[in-house]
This record gives C-alpha cells, structure tokens and sequence, in this order.
C-alpha cells in the first residue's frame, strides 16, 4: 500500500484510471495453497483501496506465460469481485520461449489472453482483461513497429481487452527512443492508417518503468 500510496493519492480524482500495485510478483507453478494466499491479499488490498477512495485497480500483473483452470477457479470470486469495483485483470504478453514476433499470436504467449479469457467463461465469468507489457522475446530486442502493430490489429478485435501496453524498459540501446517522440509515434501512424474506418480500437500506451 505503501508502495502505491502516493500515484493512487495523486490521481484519484481523475477518470480513466487505474492502479498496478504489483508486477510479476507471482510465482511459475503455483499449488492451490498458495493461489489461495494470492486471492486473500488482492480480495484484502481491493477493500482497502476502496476505503482510502483509490482509484479501481488492475491486478494480478500476471508474468507470461501465467494462467491454467485451477488459478482461475480458485480465483474466480475475487476476480468477480475485482470486477464489480471496475477493477481490470492485469497480464503480459511475451513470446519469451519461441523468440518470434508477436503476430504470430500464439495461444501460449503473445495471445496468452485469449486462453486465459477462455478459461474464465468456461468456469462462468469474465472481467476485462488489460495487457499492461507485450514484446517481442523477453522484451530486450529491438522495437518492431509492424510486428506490434500487426499484434495490436489482433488484440482490437477481441471486445474483453480494454488496453494494450508496449514494455519499454528493455536493455536494448533502442529502447530509450520508445517513447511518444520516438517508437510510439512510428506504432500510432500505422495503425492510424491501416485501420482507418475499421472496428479495431485497442487502447495503445506507455507504462512508466525503470525496471521489471
């Protein structure tokens, strides 16, 4: 709580807002037991978010490659809850095992929020998702524009996904020129222009971030 106090203080009174207090905090595979120590603290920081007036907040801030039928039966009552909250379902979209572009659109990594979609309405509920890191490989190759804009055509289309986030904190040389006057305005272009007049319309932003 500590750790958020001050952004969430800051911008509670703004709209369209909303607060990532962790990232990538969870582990590889996890056992029910500790699952269900995840939902107690989300279900326990969610009420006191909302008792301090924070804005609604974005969680798990899965890591990729996350997501199987038993972290989302065991999840399923808080993510319920995080969604009445206008809360949002956090995740990341990498494709951290094949190191290939992410419009390939693999179920398994750069549309990891497909599957992970599909296993929440299988077990009766959704909330919509945010995917506030996509890259190409571990997020320290150099920024792709049309690969990226080829994944967020994609992402546009599927109606859960409230907003996609290109990570920018890589190791790359390139990475500090991904930002509004460099990558950024390269990605809006494009996808200005290839999806002018279509359905597509994917939210496209920058997380502010030193380190993952």
């Amino acid at each position: 709580m500590r750790h958020a106090e001050h952004a969430a203080n800051q911008l509670k009174e703004r709209e369209n807002v909303w607060i990532e207090p962790i990232n990538e905090c969870t582990a590889g595979e996890m056992p029910d037991q500790l699952l269900a120590w995840w939902a107690t603290w989300m279900s326990a920081y969610i009420d006191e978010a909302a008792a301090r007036g924070w804005p609604p907040l974005a969680l798990p801030g899965l890591p990729p490659g996350h997501g199987d039928e038993r972290m989302f039966y065991i999840w399923r009552p808080v993510l319920i809850k995080l969604r009445e909250r206008n809360g949002l379902f956090s995740m990341h979209d990498y494709t951290f095992n094949s190191r290939t572009g992410l419009c390939v659109y693999d179920e398994w990594e750069a549309a990891r929020h497909v599957r992970n979609h599909t296993l929440m309405v299988r077990l009766g509920y959704e909330i919509p998702i945010t995917i506030t890191e996509a890259a190409r490989g571990d997020g320290n190759s150099p920024v792709d524009v049309e690969d990226f804009v080829c994944w967020l055509e994609k992402v546009g289309v599927e109606e859960y996904v409230h907003s996609a986030w290109l990570w920018l904190g890589g190791k790359n040389p390139s990475w500090p020129l991904a930002n509004l006057d460099g990558h950024y305005e390269a990605i809006a272009e494009r996808l200005k222009r290839r999806v002018s007049g279509s359905s597509v319309s994917a939210l496209v932003g920058y997380r502010v971030s030193k380190s993952r």
